[in-house]
């Protein structure tokens, strides 16, 4: 479908959810006003009830297939896929959001129909409580899958906003459509964000922490900017690093002296300028965040450009710990993390101070209880009429 027919369906598509909306709306006012619910205010919403459904099942699926495309792509294709669909995200968003507050108030003024002829009436009073209890369920459920979609989406383009060059670049793949592109990536974070963060407040950027094994001068704030929107809810920076990361393609056969050599030079290859395709091959540096949670990875270059992590390790899953101090000719300070998956081996330039690698040693050995807590299917309702009117 071109732009220009998508949007053409989605306003139809709006106009008739809105037009439920603001029937169901009209008729929860009234209830409110008269202290009372009433045949010549049910009856004229009465017949809604199909459509609502129907629209509640509509948005609430599309919702649930981004979340599970989403789910299946990692790195490069998950960008790709949030950038093409994200206008598509947006509105399946807001009208999931739209009928699951049109579909609350509806049970609402129906519950309290059944309320009021229960008095009369035992099986209505029976579909009271079935309304009562059946209706904050689908709510919670539903929150749950809008959370977890906003999250991803506004986490993406709020990286894309802090790469350069890429804040005001028309959402689209081919030039010719650039200036058919609905929204920028701006738009879009302006559309969605008191959304997301209504349902998700968004995270602050994290203080440098105590424990820095870095060079001297290496300006962190770039790489914090876009670290912040990969941490999770209440996680900590405890510490961040700039390790050579040994392995079979770059250790074996090489020795101690060219060895040491190649670590020293990974940390003259982070300053502004001096990357090229020798240094990325050859002394190239890991970009080594831990939290109180987890060991988050990544190739400095690809993390500035691109927004792009590397593997990512629970501290649950860390065995053990253990550093080499010893320095020489052909030695650097290493350290070894033994982890469920793989076992990490990170050397560091003879400027590093022996001081800060003991700090990161330490923050890889620690590891915090996580205390989680999710809003009730009440609050939940809340949140969501909150959202709608803001």
């Amino acid at each position: 479908m071109t732009p220009q027919t998508l949007k053409a369906i989605r306003n139809e598509q709006w106009a008739e959810l809105e037009g439920l909306a603001e029937s169901v709306d009209e008729a929860v006012k009234e209830t409110r006003e008269l202290d009372a619910i009433t045949d010549s205010v049910w009856e004229p919403i009465a017949p809604s009830g199909p459509n609502i459904r129907k629209q509640l099942k509509l948005y609430r699926k599309n919702v649930a297939d981004h979340v599970q495309e989403l789910g299946k792509l990692d790195g490069r294709a998950r960008r790709q896929y949030l950038e093409s669909n994200a206008e598509a995200i947006v509105f399946d968003t807001y009208a999931l959001l739209s009928s699951l507050k049109t579909h609350a108030e509806y049970q609402a003024v129906r519950a309290a129909l059944a309320r009021t002829r229960s008095t009369n009436d035992e099986s209505e009073a029976q579909l009271f409580d079935r309304i009562a209890r059946n209706t904050p369920v689908e709510i919670d459920e539903s929150l749950s899958e809008i959370r977890s979609l906003t999250e991803s989406l506004v986490r993406e383009l709020r990286i894309i906003a802090e790469l350069p060059g890429r804040a005001t670049v028309p959402l689209t793949k081919k030039g010719k459509d650039a200036k058919a592109s609905q929204l920028t990536c701006r738009q879009l974070l302006e559309a969605i964000d008191p959304l997301a963060n209504m349902l998700q407040p968004a995270v602050e950027m994290p203080a440098v922490p105590a424990a820095v094994c870095a060079p001297e001068g290496l300006e962190l704030d770039p790489y914090l900017h876009i670290l912040r929107w990969f941490l999770e809810d209440g996680e900590t920076l405890r510490s961040v690093a700039f390790p050579y990361e040994m392995g079979t393609h770059n250790f074996a056969g090489v020795v101690p002296a060219i060895l040491a050599r190649r670590v020293d030079a990974t940390w003259d290859a982070l300053a502004p300028g001096r990357a090229s395709a020798i240094v990325e091959k050859f002394a190239s540096s890991t970009f080594v965040a831990v939290t109180d949670r987890r060991i988050v990875t990544a190739n400095p270059g690809n993390f500035l450009k691109r927004g792009e992590l590397g593997p990512i390790y629970s501290l649950d899953d860390v065995r053990n710990v253990r550093g080499r101090s010893h320095r020489g000719a052909g030695v650097r300070p290493t350290i070894d993390v033994a982890t469920e998956e793989r076992d990490l081996h990170w050397m560091f330039p003879d400027a590093a101070e022996h001081e800060d690698i003991e700090s990161l040693a330490a923050a890889l050995s620690e590891r915090t209880p996580r205390a989680v807590s999710a809003p009730t299917a009440i609050e939940g309702l809340a949140t969501a009429d909150s959202a709608i009117d803001a």
